[in-house]
């Protein structure tokens, strides 16, 4: 106890104890205070953020061919040129942007909204005995509507895209989703087919996210998910035929091809980065690697 037992007159000063014991326990509080403060402050944020963003409805299976389908939303972004929460929503690119708010910890809206982690996950076909099996769309709706035979192949865009696979490795290394890497992978071998053109993004050889060679596989995508087969404690069989390690061997010999002329001013740049983050050594094919590079060039082309 501060109190002191010898002398209980008002106006005695703490002794030395008790002013240490105080000291001791602001200076602990003090960081709990400041991120309670913080945590108000990004709910606040978070709170404002989900009331402006659109929000695109769509049909979900109830599970129950006797019953109607559930009218549900997820978070998506609005066509050009349309209002807020109207339709119709463009969610070409969803299961990307939500992969990025489920890899910040963004949850759901509740039994009605999706948002992050589950937006990617119920883009995903997982009716047992569906042909798709595995496969994964765009975003919800556009599952709910490949169901119905409306999301035919070779239209303006592609039903799928190697940018959409980043979200969806994204989404399986948070929530290490076996069951929907495996799916994926096996739907991806079995019908997803082979680059067949020389136009890229699809790499002859390589397999592909969708039947149509707009979804080609990256020279890095192979890798990756070699990587993420490994953090999930499988096999990435996708990859492991020697018509596909034979591809992929084509693919970084083009790549390092098409790396020469930058050797001289892009990769001084960033050897630093990449030594820092373990990547490789350069001339390494490394997964990590090759994807700071082509995020690099990437991010400058389009400067």
């Amino acid at each position: 106890m501060c109190r002191d037992q010898t002398n209980q007159k008002k106006g005695r000063k703490l002794p030395p104890l008790c002013i240490g014991w105080a000291v001791a326990m602001g200076i602990v509080l003090l960081p709990f205070r400041s991120l309670a403060a913080e945590d108000s402050q990004l709910n606040a944020l978070q709170a404002y953020w989900r009331a402006q963003a659109p929000w695109c409805p769509f049909h979900s299976s109830s599970g129950d061919p006797a019953k109607n389908p559930v009218l549900k939303e997820f978070a998506s972004k609005n066509e050009d040129g349309v209002g807020s929460n109207t339709p119709p929503c463009n969610d070409g690119d969803s299961i990307m942007f939500n992969a990025l708010l489920c890899l910040a910890g963004v949850s759901g809206e509740g039994a009605a909204g999706e948002v992050g982690c589950d937006v990617v996950k119920h883009s995903q076909t997982l009716t047992e005995g569906s042909a798709n099996y595995g496969r994964w769309w765009r975003s919800p709706r556009r599952n709910y509507l490949a169901s119905l035979g409306q999301q035919p192949e070779g239209g303006s865009e592609a039903t799928f895209s190697n940018d959409h696979a980043l979200g969806v490795m994204a989404y399986i290394a948070q929530t290490k989703d076996v069951t929907a890497f495996q799916a994926w992978t096996d739907w991806i071998k079995n019908k997803g087919g082979i680059c067949t053109s020389l136009v890229v993004p699809c790499m002859h050889g390589l397999p592909r996210y969708c039947p149509d060679d707009r979804c080609g596989f990256k020279y890095a995508d192979c890798p990756l998910l070699d990587q993420l087969a490994k953090y999930l404690g499988l096999e990435n069989k996708l990859c492991a035929s020697e018509r596909v390690k034979g591809a992929q061997a084509r693919a970084w010999a083009l790549a390092d091809v098409l790396l020469l002329p930058f050797n001289s001013f892009l990769l001084p740049r960033l050897n630093d980065i990449i030594d820092k983050y373990g990547a490789g050594k350069q001339g390494a094919h490394s997964a990590g690697r090759i994807t700071i590079i082509g995020g690099y060039c990437l991010c400058a082309c389009r400067r």
